[in-house]
């Protein structure tokens, strides 16, 4: 095979569309077969092809093979000893240094050392300064090396430096740009070295300023210009503001390539800006600068680039499952760029616009307002016409359409979600030439069917659910697999169904998907073992029970996944309650006091049971008292913390706060080497032990109790240990409100807002957080701190949006008038001009008529405010 331009180019198209094995494997073919070149074209050809092979072929592994590979340059090279071979050969030889750069592997110090002598020596062989251009290039590049080398193999900072700072002095008054970034790049490795040394700090950071202005005007040089800003603002923490300015400034600088790569270059730099920005006002700037990013680009010329930036805000904003405040963020940054490319009708852009739309109708939606984003989905039916047919459009369009019957749903129009559920099948057939939509058409087939049961169309739900098992139990896509399991999952839950509907989808399930790998079903089948272990229990069967949990613990015990982890703890435990403790079986003392203590404890649950917390209260104590005697088993102690925990169950009912501090303060302390029930009852006697001292006037060893239970409940999964951390956290807080202490009870707010995070939404734990920021505002507002409390309420109404409560509700219409008066205290009656009107409008929050017209009068004096202050 003969080396000649041709052949070249298609080894770069080869190695350009991944397939570099291939290329490697031809160009050592065809050099192994290689003649010494006869003319100038055919040397230029194979050095070229021996710094490919360079470049693509040598690791830390294959390093021993560069010096025969250099031979073999020389050997075919030799007989044309022209300037442009010259040239060539000492670009090959420049690839047997800089492949170093590209290496994924770590090189040991040995290697490393080797590949430093390589480059320079380069660097000594060609130092004469009238070398050609393209000579002078590639020793600079060397020496660029040379350098980063050195500093990798650990020699002084104060050498290092120096060698960066000679290179870039015998590259001063270069006019070759590239020269000239390799010149920049040197003083920036300098400056970046001497930072981390103990002087030379401030002409560092003069040296580094002085690389942000020379970069400017080197295209090639963005990239280093970029790295200069960021690493000035990493050094000028005592003034940040002005490291700001500068970094703001090299994002107004036009861009290198008006090109998608280009665009792609400068947002990259953006993003690590942002990164900088302290947390708590991140995202405030990230929405200014998008929004920046948005009117500068969305009437640029080139397709490409304003594809970039639709996708970029589609992946920045426009992920599902985000927070309320971030949604009310994507909303603003999603919906003002859906404006800005409404004139866009680019065939490059549309995929990306139409995305943009639908994520703009989900975000709407979360906010509370299904209306409208039933709306805006419609709209994508006009605004994308043949979108079904479309290649490009058919899954995004279906997914779309899937979204709004659910939002139709929302809205009480359940006729009309499911007319459009049950025609999505039949409009996004599997179809040769055109994307699959069977994901979309799984889930809609999954909500047809859960939709008709909650409509107590039974017969119809089944029909739906058979089709949806039919067509994609056995799919080879997990995720429409797991639609089907979905549907058998929602049947075995739901309470409208039968005991034998429920066997029956449990039965169907393990059949289908029992041995699943998916992580989402094998959680479900998880839970299946452990739902039936519990009817089977209930039913008297231990002993199936016992071997259904056993299967659970047997399949998914090793499980890494989450949820799974705790399915797998709740089988173990429930286990042993079901298997009889050694002891009971023990023909000792020890067992027969075991037996006795378990039969008066199953008593005093009959005595509760039937209402006699006299006879229970007796028994219950009894079994206390007994407990004293001796040393006893992991299961004696237990029944024994039972007991305690079931006494102070009564005595919080009945108000008895001394005798309930007593029994709370005898269960709290921590038992490890018992399991998790013992923890809950811990974390219950916490809760009780901090409430009777409160009540019993001693707020100070409350405040300690419930930080104990902080303390212990940290990094628990398991739900009532949780829940019983969230609710002291919540008494904590408002414990140090009632005591006048601000401060404080603002931070304890904060906690519990924090913690509450990382819990899975509930009924329970938004009212609490409403609750809680309800509080939050009344004590801003006594420190004047308006904005601050206007946010506290902007939360309020955001949780609102997403779940309208009865309790949440009842709580949120009164922050929207707290919300208007905060902007009329910080002077901004447009803005409470603007709330009173949004009141008007806001029907999913359920305002009285007395409220509407309270609020229309407020409007009213708030819009002649607002004209007072123009």
């Amino acid at each position: 095979m003969s080396i000649d331009a041709g052949f070249l180019a298609f080894i770069r198209v080869l190695s350009d569309g991944g397939d570099e094995d291939q290329a490697v494997q031809l160009l050592t073919d065809a050099l192994a077969d290689a003649v010494p070149a006869r003319n100038e074209a055919e040397a230029v050809a194979c050095a070229e092809a021996v710094g490919l092979l360079l470049r693509m072929e040598t690791t830390p592994e294959t390093y021993p093979l560069v010096a025969e590979r250099l031979r073999l340059l020389g050997e075919l090279t030799a007989g044309v000893p022209t300037p442009a071979v010259r040239e060539a050969c000492a670009l090959a030889e420049l690839d047997a240094i800089e492949w170093i750069h590209g290496s994924d592997a770590e090189a040991d110090a040995i290697l490393l050392v080797d590949v430093l002598r390589a480059a320079e020596a380069y660097a000594a062989r060609y130092s004469d300064p009238t070398e050609p251009l393209v000579i002078r290039r590639a020793r600079a590049e060397a020496l660029l090396t040379a350098g980063l080398l050195v500093r990798h193999l650990g020699r002084p900072g104060n050498d290092v430096a120096r060698a960066f700072e000679h290179l870039a002095l015998s590259l001063t008054g270069e006019d070759d740009p590239r020269l000239r970034t390799v010149r920049l790049h040197a003083l920036y490795e300098a400056s970046k070295t001497r930072l981390s040394l103990d002087d030379g700090r401030a002409e560092s950071l003069e040296l580094l300023q002085r690389v942000i202005e020379e970069a400017q005007g080197l295209p090639d040089a963005r990239p280093l210009l970029h790295r200069a800003a960021l690493l000035l603002l990493d050094a000028e923490d005592d003034d940040p503001a002005s490291a700001r300015s500068r970094a703001d400034a090299v994002l107004a600088l036009p861009l290198t390539e008006e090109t998608r790569r280009g665009f792609a270059q400068h947002r990259a730099f953006l993003e690590e800006v942002l990164l900088r920005v302290p947390e708590e006002h991140r995202e405030d700037e990230a929405e200014t600068s998008y929004l920046a990013l948005t009117e500068r680009f969305a009437a640029h010329p080139d397709d490409e680039l304003r594809d970039g930036l639709l996708w970029a805000l589609v992946l920045r904003y426009g992920l599902q499952g985000e927070q309320s405040s971030r949604t009310a963020t994507s909303l603003r940054v999603l919906g003002h760029a859906d404006a800005a490319f409404a004139g866009d009708h680019s065939p490059v852009t549309v995929a990306a616009r139409l995305r943009l739309a639908a994520r703009v109708a989900e975000a709407t939606a979360a906010l509370g307002d299904p209306a409208r984003a039933v709306a805006l989905s419609e709209d994508l039916v006009r605004r994308f016409p043949g979108a079904e047919s479309d290649p490009e459009l058919r899954v995004p369009f279906a997914l779309a359409e899937l979204e709004r019957a659910l939002r139709l749903d929302d809205l009480g129009r359940r006729e009309d979600a499911l007319a459009l559920l049950a025609s999505l099948p039949e409009r996004f057939p599997p179809l040769e030439d055109l994307p699959d939509a069977s994901g979309a058409v799984a889930q809609a087939m999954y909500w047809q069917g859960r939709l008709l049961r909650e409509s107590g169309r039974a017969a119809e739900s089944r029909t739906v659910i058979e089709a949806l098992i039919g067509r994609f139990a056995d799919a080879q896509e997990s995720g429409q697999r797991a639609q089907a399991a979905n549907a058998l999952f929602s049947l075995w839950q739901s309470p409208d169904a039968s005991a034998e509907e429920r066997d029956d989808a449990r039965t169907r399930f393990a059949a289908h998907f029992g041995d699943d790998d998916d992580p989402h079903i094998r959680g479900l089948d998880a839970r299946r073992l452990l739902t039936q272990a519990s009817v089977e229990a209930e039913r008297g069967r231990k002993d199936a029970a016992v071997a259904l949990l056993s299967s659970l613990l047997a399949r998914h015990g090793d499980s890494t996944e989450a949820g799974i982890q705790d399915t797998v703890r709740l089988a173990r435990e429930n286990l042993g309650i079901l298997r009889v403790p050694t002891i009971a079986q023990a023909d000792s003392a020890s067992g027969a006091r075991y037996r006795d203590l378990r039969a008066r404890l199953d008593e005093a649950d009959r005595a509760i049971g039937s209402g006699s917390t006299a006879q229970a209260e007796a028994v219950l104590r009894s079994i206390i008292d007994d407990a004293g005697a001796g040393d006893a088993d992991q299961a004696t102690v237990l029944l024994v913390l039972a007991a305690l925990d079931g006494l102070g169950g009564l005595l919080e009912e009945a108000g008895r706060w001394e005798e309930l501090s007593l029994v709370a303060g005898r269960a709290a302390p921590p038992r490890p080497d018992l399991d998790t029930r013992a923890a809950r009852i811990n974390a219950r006697a916490h809760l009780r032990l901090a409430r009777a001292q409160a009540r019993l006037g001693d707020p100070s060893s409350a405040l300690n109790v419930y930080d104990a239970l902080d303390r212990f409940a940290e990094g628990s999964q398991d739900g009532d240990i949780v829940s019983a951390r969230e609710t002291a956290l919540y008494n904590r807080a408002v414990l140090l409100d009632d005591l006048g202490d601000v401060h404080a009870a603002l931070a304890a707010y904060d906690r519990l807002l924090w913690i509450q995070q990382a819990s899975v939404p509930s009924p329970e734990r938004r009212l609490r957080a409403v609750k809680a920021l309800r509080n939050k505002s009344l004590l801003l507002d006594q420190l004047a701190l308006f904005a601050d409390s206007a946010a506290a309420h902007r939360q309020v109404l955001d949780i609102a949006g997403t779940a309208p409560e009865p309790a949440v509700l009842q709580r949120a219409r009164p922050s929207a008038f707290a919300l208007a008066t905060c902007f009329a205290r910080l002077g901004d009656h447009r803005s409470a001009a603007d709330t009173y009107m949004w009141i008007g409008t806001a029907h999913h929050l359920g305002f009285s008529a007395q409220e509407l017209r309270e609020a229309a009068g407020l409007l009213k004096l708030a819009r002649k405010e607002a004209r007072r202050q123009r």
